[in-house]
């Protein structure tokens, strides 16, 4: 992964004379079509009338100098990490602030209260199995998901690192409310590694000066990156954690929260304090930060499952970032498009499973069935189709639709024969649970009848 450091902008500022800073310094830090290209795109791009490219790249990077936001963050020569917030990154956060602060809103069925825990697990599986994977976890989702849904032991590293990552984010969902610690960040990593690791005691333990740490293109073996040294890491910590922290700073140093959450996530990947798990920690972290910050529709989404359709440009945003006098704007522009690719992607879940509900429930209303479901079994489905996991006792069913108990029973074991409901035991009697995929199942005997 060649990633080409920019030249220097000192040195190129020696080279100009009056004439030519005048017509530079009109040059924004973006491109005209609103990008933040580092050197290595702008390079390949035609510049502005009258400009070289080397001219171009002096002027966006000075530009931005002149509007960069200095953190209390160090890189390890001691250089404070920054930002920039061009008009097109600030458009970004505005419009997660619009749809990430708030609860799944949506006119439709698919939204009630009641499938709250259920997008919940979910969201958690996914983002479990895709962080798994980005680090080369070997297992199927299908696989994940039903260890977990099961309550079954893993069989396999890339599963137990899947249920490691699951129980990871419950803790980070049960911490949301707690301020950011060294500990709670240890306790966090042993979560993610238990188990997993060559060298099981290093779980939940920074690296030590013996470990050597390198981050390594999986390709070809190319050193893209040296971690500080394994002595500063508690010191390193304190700072991060005070950073993470700090949610009512002067206005002077407001930094916006989604920002805070972004670099938060970009520093435990720069740092990597373990020998092991550093990505999937930082990206747990990045939840921790959002939550806490109340994003709560954070909840329901999967950061790593967008991640891992661009990887190489994962890698680069946090390559860019370093090479570039430590401007963190790369990572926040690659971040903020996977957030609003994740929060875009559960929008149009809910719209096309709100869509299946509706074309459902209108089969359901409209058909006679030959005789098939009567209004009794009808209620049962649709209350199904809008809350999947949804469960019904004889003793409820009988109750509700005043009928004999015999009646109620043969109700519910016809649709237990007909595969759309499944049994359980609750407690010391049965209950009958819609399963999730239950309009997918009512959509193929629609098929089947049509």
């Amino acid at each position: 992964m060649r990633v080409s450091p920019p030249p220097s902008v000192d040195e190129h500022l020696g080279r100009l004379d009056l004439e030519s800073l005048e017509l530079l310094f009109g040059v924004g830090m973006v491109s005209s079509d609103g990008q933040y290209l580092s050197w290595d795109e702008a390079r390949f791009r035609q510049p502005p009338s009258g400009l070289s490219t080397e001219d171009w790249w002096f002027a966006m990077r000075w530009a931005r100098r002149n509007s960069r936001t200095m953190l209390p963050l160090l890189d390890k020569a001691g250089k404070r990490f920054c930002f920039s917030e061009p008009p097109i990154l600030r458009s970004g956060l505005h419009w997660i602030d619009t749809q990430g602060s708030g609860q799944i809103l949506t006119e439709t069925p698919a939204a009630t209260s009641a499938q709250r825990d259920r997008y919940i697990m979910t969201s958690l599986i996914e983002e479990a199995f895709a962080s798994s994977v980005l680090e080369g976890a070997a297992t199927t989702r299908q696989a994940a998901r039903e260890m977990i849904r099961d309550h079954r032991e893993p069989r396999s590293l890339g599963e137990h690192m899947v249920l490691n990552n699951y129980r990871a984010m419950e803790f980070v969902r049960e911490h949301a409310n707690q301020p950011l610690t060294p500990a709670v960040i240890l306790d966090l990593h042993r979560i993610v590694t238990e188990g997993t690791l060559e060298k099981p005691e290093m779980a939940g333990r920074l690296r030590r000066a013996e470990d050597d740490v390198k981050v390594v293109d999986p390709r070809d073996g190319e050193v893209l990156h040296i971690p500080p040294a394994a002595d500063t890491l508690p010191k390193r910590l304190d700072t991060l954690c005070a950073f993470a922290n700090d949610l009512n700073p002067p206005p002077d140093k407001f930094i916006h929260p989604v920002v805070r959450a972004i670099i938060l996530h970009f520093m435990i990947g720069y740092d990597h304090p373990f020998v092991d798990g550093n990505g999937r920690t930082a990206r747990a972290l990045f939840y921790w930060s959002m939550l806490r910050q109340r994003y709560w529709l954070m909840e329901f989404i999967s950061i790593s499952s967008i991640i891992r359709r661009s990887p190489v440009q994962y890698a680069k945003a946090y390559l860019n970032s370093e090479l570039d006098e430590n401007d963190l704007t790369y990572f926040l522009f690659n971040q903020t498009k996977v957030v609003r690719l994740a929060i875009e992607g559960l929008q149009n879940y809910l719209t096309r499973k709100a869509r299946e509900i509706e074309l459902v429930e209108t089969w359901l209303d409209g058909t006679p069935h030959e005789g098939r479901f009567n209004h009794r079994q009808l209620d049962v489905l649709k209350t199904g189709a809008r809350s999947p996991g949804a469960q019904v006792t004889v003793d409820g069913h009988k109750n509700k639709h005043r009928v004999s108990y015999h009646t109620a029973r043969a109700d519910l074991e016809d649709l237990l024969a007909a595969g759309l409901l499944r049994k359980r035991q609750v407690g010391r009697g049965k209950a009958y649970v819609a399963p999730s995929d239950l309009t997918q199942r009512l959509q193929g005997r629609k098929k089947g009848s049509s």
